[in-house]
């Protein structure tokens, strides 16, 4: 099922294999459930509101970003 609610189907299969380390969400999982830790951080606040008021997605390209600059720090 397409985004747009259509039917679709490969007319081959895919020829690849995927391993990402989604699962273990770079380490952060541990941290995001220490709330008050979070929050001390500016960015982490930063981070809390934007989720808070409904910007999760543009939360996750902001976290995706910094990760991939080397600026996302693990306490």
């Amino acid at each position: 099922m397409a985004s747009s609610g259509q039917p679709v189907k490969l007319s081959r299969p895919l020829d690849f294999l995927v391993v990402a380390d989604h699962s273990t969400t770079w380490g952060s999982s541990p941290t995001c459930s220490r709330k008050a830790e979070v929050l001390a951080d500016p960015t982490g606040r930063q981070w809390y509101d934007m989720i808070q008021s409904g910007k999760g997605a543009e939360t996750a390209i902001e976290i995706i970003i910094a990760f991939s600059q080397g600026r996302f720090q693990r306490r």
